[in-house]
């Protein structure tokens, strides 16, 4: 990497480099948005006007360009995450009216729809914190995301998603991240003292497993016993 670029992610000019992207990457979402409001707005009939940004989204934003190697950032987790989460609360928030009354189906269709939206994100594997925010917007966010139905889940949800994913790809990249995320090549021991079935052992039997890839701690692990094993007796 050239040395300009290991200047980036030093400890000192990370936060300078995760705010410029974070802002830049809102910035381009935002305006992505704006522009998807303005031609449905004109062109889909029935069209109920609503947000052309979720707030959620600059908590999604602090993620990619923050934390770009974590697997709650990464592309699969952003879009999937989010547009998994939006059909969960999409999907309470208009089968529960039709079983009780208004305020009922609040007081119950939130913490319905955040449970279910959890649920699912672990089972398609794109875990996404900010999801949980997206799950509640059909109840909180007024007549105007209610209004739009499961038209919510395509605009704003899976645009802002997308353009957030390709400003984050963009900017990370040319700051000298990989992203989407990649382990990187790290030096293997001759004789490694552990398999990767002891790994998975381990993580099973863990009651709350680790903000990493598996296959990424894996390699940082081995590249530990290979730099150990260069040491003089």
């Amino acid at each position: 990497m050239p040395k300009l670029l290991r200047l980036w992610h030093s400890h000192g000019l990370h936060p300078v480099r995760s705010a410029l992207g974070g802002a830049l990457a809102i910035a381009l979402t935002g305006l992505i948005g704006m522009a998807t409001a303005h031609y449905v707005a004109h062109y889909v009939a029935h069209y109920v006007s609503g947000p052309f940004l979720l707030a959620s989204l600059g908590a999604s934003a602090v993620l990619a360009l923050a934390v770009p190697a974590s697997p709650l950032a990464q592309p699969r987790a952003i879009i999937g995450g989010n547009i998994t989460s939006a059909l969960a609360g999409v999907a309470v928030a208009r089968l529960l009216p039709t079983m009780m009354g208004p305020v009922q189906s609040d007081a119950l269709g939130m913490p319905l729809a955040l449970g279910l939206a959890i649920l699912a994100m672990h089972l398609l594997r794109c875990l996404h914190p900010p999801g949980g925010a997206v799950a509640l917007m059909p109840f909180i966010g007024g007549k105007a995301i209610a209004g739009l139905g499961f038209g919510f889940v395509l605009f704003p949800v899976a645009v802002n998603s997308l353009a957030l994913v390709l400003a984050a790809y963009v900017f990370n990249n040319l700051a000298g991240s990989r992203y989407p995320h990649r382990p990187p090549p790290m030096p293997k021991p001759a004789a490694p003292t552990y398999t990767r079935a002891d790994l998975d052992a381990v993580l099973a039997g863990l009651d709350d497993l680790p903000d990493v890839e598996a296959d990424e701690l894996d390699a940082i692990l081995r590249a530990v016993v290979a730099h150990a094993g260069q040491r003089q007796p």
